[in-house]
């Protein structure tokens, strides 16, 4: 009884919230990973800079 009572509840707030999380989410998602492919991206290319540099001998 206690689950059929809940069932109503969580559907509920799923159709409610989804819209706004799906929204909020998919621009969070693209503006997260274009700074995560640029933060990677520098990182390489400083790691790659250090290693070059010190099998230099500078």
């Amino acid at each position: 009884m206690a689950a059929k009572h809940m069932e109503p509840k969580t559907t509920k707030n799923k159709i409610d919230f989804l819209p706004h999380i799906s929204d909020e989410d998919s621009s969070f998602r693209k503006s997260f990973s274009f700074l995560g492919t640029l933060f990677l991206l520098l990182t390489l290319i400083g790691l790659g800079d250090f290693f070059n540099n010190r099998r230099a001998g500078v």
